[in-house]
């Protein structure tokens, strides 16, 4: 390894990105085997403690649980650590101490979520705070003590304090824009989902009710799980040409890794004169040997056609090809003597004087006329355009349609309700049910249900409102009616059942749906 110069900020990021592509699976499965159950913990934890109904109850069996997991991660964490400090020098890493790990990171990693929050309001410790916790998660593994594993750990912290800010400026930026870009897939994902897939779900119909809390928080953890193993990666090579300074770290892994490359060199100069020993192949064995496998069936047809064969008759097609290909080779040849003579023409030196009687020297008149010829073209152009967009406009659009065949598209998810009256939405549904088709029937009904809410100002139509919302909003606005919400959600449910599920209408099915419409105006009237 050459580590024998001072390392900016930059090429020691770029050193991580290569440590952790150099990095086994195994060490990354053990990051990921921390991290994963706490993340997962700390999510569900999350969004209990925020909408759960049972949050007070449950509140301190699940913080104990998150604690624990919160220990767990910091285990493997210092072992994650531990093993990509032994990528960088192998000659000076021994076996962790399993239990003094544990116990070491319980103590420092602990403080770490009231001591690094306080640094970041301070702002000017939040640097030498950052990369002291990162220090103590590889150091932890050798620190014979607390005592000790804290003054190692600051004293890294100082190392180049330079550099260490602006690599806690570099992540933080990273770290913004990779939060910024799952944030924004998180919430485009289920209507990607259901424009490619066609699968409608809850996540698809919230609209901007996505963007929740919950959705932030996960974002967060993510972004956290992608770029805290470059963290890692960063303050394990700090810490390595940290401990260089004094103890020569560095050196010895470049002499090391010389050792290596001599010892190869070694071996190809002890093959080599046994290889050139052998004897020569002649000449003609080898072209013989040569000939003999590229004419095998396993190579022939990578081999050009005879050329002899292409001077036999061709088909039409190409008789055809050649003969247009010939013709506008002409023409581009026609034309660049054109271009060519209006070029000669246009250069020519400026006319004299003008004389008495106005008369124009030749080159200005080829320039007006040419000037001249390009404006009529521009004219017709406009003309041709006018008359096309004109045409357009006046034509009578004929929408060849099958007698009884709905105009508006009931399959559209978008499509507005009470933009439609409500006897509209009857009759397509009379027309489906003609037509054997009970789904779009239903479809229908429940559309002319939402017109009818809607005229009477009791619910208001939206494309990202749920079934759930407009029954609350219709409870709200009907206090002293609560048969019309009632009926409303039974009418839904069928509706949900039939068009987002596998149950089948029958018309009995219909006929209550209708009836329960019926009944829902006699009540909403009252």
């Amino acid at each position: 390894m050459a580590a024998l110069k001072e390392r900016s900020a930059v090429e020691l990021l770029e050193e991580a990105f290569h440590l952790l592509r150099e990095a086994p699976a195994s060490l990354l499965l053990l990051y990921y085997l921390g991290t994963l159950p706490f993340l997962l913990a700390a999510l569900f934890f999350w969004a209990e403690m925020a909408h759960g109904p049972f949050a007070a109850t449950h509140c301190a069996e699940e913080s104990l649980g998150v604690a624990v997991l919160y220990l767990w991660m910091a285990f493997w964490h210092a072992r994650f650590a531990r093993g990509l400090y032994s990528q960088v020098n192998p000659t000076t890493v021994r076996a962790p101490h399993v239990w003094r790990t544990v116990y070491l990171q319980a103590l420092i990693q602990s403080s770490k979520l009231f001591v690094l929050p306080s640094s970041l309001a301070c702002v000017l410790p939040l640097a030498s705070v950052f990369a002291f916790y990162q220090n103590a998660a590889l150091l932890a593994a050798d620190a014979p003590g607390l005592r000790s594993l804290i003054s190692q750990s600051a004293r890294q912290a100082r190392y180049r304090a330079r550099q260490n800010w602006t690599l806690v400026s570099i992540l933080l930026l990273f770290s913004l824009f990779t939060f910024l870009n799952l944030v924004i897939t998180l919430f485009l994902a289920p209507q990607l989902v259901r424009m490619l897939v066609g699968v409608e779900s809850a996540f698809s119909r919230s609209g901007v009710n996505l963007l929740n809390s919950t959705l932030i928080a996960t974002a967060a953890g993510l972004a956290w799980a992608v770029v805290d193993p470059l963290v890692k990666a960063v303050y394990v090579l700090r810490c390595f040409y940290g401990e260089s300074v004094t103890t020569g770290a560095d050196l010895k892994a470049a002499i090391s890794s010389l050792r290596r490359a001599a010892t190869v060199v070694c071996l190809l100069a002890a093959v080599g004169p046994a290889i050139r020993a052998q004897a020569a192949i002649p000449p003609s064995d080898l072209d013989r040997s040569i000939d003999q496998v590229i004419h095998r069936p396993a190579y022939t047809w990578r081999m050009p056609r005879n050329t002899a064969a292409n001077d036999g008759p061709h088909g039409f097609l190409d008789e055809a090809a050649n003969a247009m290909v010939r013709q506008l080779r002409r023409a581009g040849v026609l034309l660049d003597r054109l271009f060519r003579w209006l070029r000669q023409k246009l250069r020519e030196n400026a006319s004299p004087p003008d004389s008495p009687y106005g008369a124009l020297h030749p080159s200005q008149k080829l320039r007006w006329l040419l000037y001249s010829l390009i404006a009529l073209l521009a004219v017709i152009a406009a003309i041709l355009l006018l008359r096309a967009m004109r045409a357009k406009r006046v034509a009578p659009l004929v929408a060849e349609t099958a007698p009884g065949t709905p105009v508006e598209d009931v399959t559209d998810e978008r499509i507005a309700a009470d933009k439609i009256p409500e006897d509209r939405w009857l009759t397509l549904a009379q027309q489906f049910m003609a037509r054997g088709e009970p789904r779009f029937a239903v479809r229908a009904l429940y559309l002319a249900s939402l017109s009818y809410l809607a005229r009477r100002a009791l619910v208001t139509v939206q494309a990202a409102k749920t079934n759930r919302q407009y029954e609350a909003e219709l409870r709200r606005r009907t206090r002293d009616k609560s048969e019309v919400a009632n009926l409303f959600c039974e009418n839904a449910l069928v509706f949900e059942r039939a068009w987002y599920g596998d149950h089948a209408v029958s018309t009995q099915i219909m006929e209550s749906f209708h009836e329960n419409l019926q009944r829902m105006k006699v009540h909403a009237e009252s």
